[in-house]
């Protein structure tokens, strides 16, 4: 009890009106070794700023790479998918990134074949779109999309990056 409080009476010892930048980062800090703030919104437990991302990323890596085709389907908990935000002091999002797998494009008879055994296409490489994020992560620009190889293991190699795309700031 006396650990949750020590903070709070830092704020009634000092004047919270002469302080007031002070009280506000002191609650911050506190706030920040707390359970972080859901301020994201999501749609089915999956994040709407995932969806914003790849949905701002496919007409740019569709032009690049007309043989590759990113996945059709963002799940969080299954194989290659990844969802992180990161944000100021901890507590509110001001960027995300998603790590998406890029399969080859197959035709539709080569897809169906696939399917119709339970094969999966191995992953040829990754996606990671980073972006910046506004009001929480309810608004998000694009602004870098890389391409990395995947290994032996179809995991991605982050030390191996074969393009890598950044918003043009004009």
């Amino acid at each position: 009890m006396r650990r949750f409080t020590f903070p709070l009476r830092i704020l009634r010892t000092l004047h919270i009106q002469r302080f007031p930048i002070f009280a506000g980062i002191c609650t911050g800090v506190f706030i920040s070794t707390r359970k972080p703030l859901e301020a994201s919104p999501t749609f089915n437990g999956i994040p709407l700023a995932a969806t914003f991302l790849i949905n701002q990323c496919i007409p740019i890596f569709n032009k690049k790479f007309p043989g590759l085709e990113v996945a059709g389907s963002f799940s969080l908990g299954t194989d290659h998918n990844e969802y992180k935000e990161t944000g100021g002091l901890g507590i509110y999002p001001t960027s995300a990134r998603v790590l998406l797998p890029v399969y080859e494009k197959l035709k539709p008879q080569e897809e169906a074949q696939l399917g119709v055994a339970g094969i999966k296409k191995p992953p040829v490489g990754f996606l990671i779109l980073k972006g910046k994020c506004k009001v929480g992560c309810a608004q998000v620009t694009l602004v870098e999309i890389e391409l990395v190889a995947a290994d032996k293991s179809l995991a991605p190699d982050y030390s191996r990056v074969v393009w890598s795309w950044k918003l043009n700031k004009a």
